[in-house]
């Protein structure tokens, strides 16, 4: 396992796929994220402070495979009000072929219109074994 990985697991833990040890390495291809959401649990923008009116907040997450075989990420959509937009390009373009420990940067941008939530989701489309449909959650506060 990764540095990355391994900080992720024992700073968060929590994930799609569960944290190992390094050696229980699923066969299939195995999405993994550095969180996990639900709409009443969403992925925050500045979750301490929010973001200020007319400027911008950015949120960066990695899309990982831990899996031994190739994971392939087709798509990744941003469905919501329009203060949230994915960034423009990946680190990688799409399809994206992911290889055991490597991972997809997705990155979003929130510009807060006025002092409210603005809420949405991410959604991955994979050959993950585990979740080949994936959907984060995603909000940010204007203040």
């Amino acid at each position: 396992m990764n540095m990355r990985a391994l900080f992720l697991c024992t700073t968060v833990g929590l994930a799609v796929a569960g944290c190992g040890s390094g050696t229980d390495v699923p066969s299939s291809p195995t999405l993994q994220l550095p969180f996990v959401t639900s709409q009443t649990s969403p992925v925050q923008f500045n979750d301490v402070q929010g973001v200020l009116v007319g400027t911008s907040g950015f949120l960066t997450f990695g899309a990982s495979n831990i899996g031994s075989q190739a994971m392939t990420i087709t798509t990744v959509t941003y469905s919501g009000p329009s203060a949230i937009t994915l960034q423009p390009g990946t680190d990688k373009p799409l399809p994206a072929t992911i290889s055991y420990n490597d991972e997809l940067l997705i990155g979003l941008t929130c510009t807060p219109p006025a002092q409210q939530t603005y809420a949405g989701t991410v959604e991955i489309k994979s050959n993950a074994s585990n979740t080949p449909d994936a959907t984060i959650y995603v909000s940010c506060t204007g203040k």
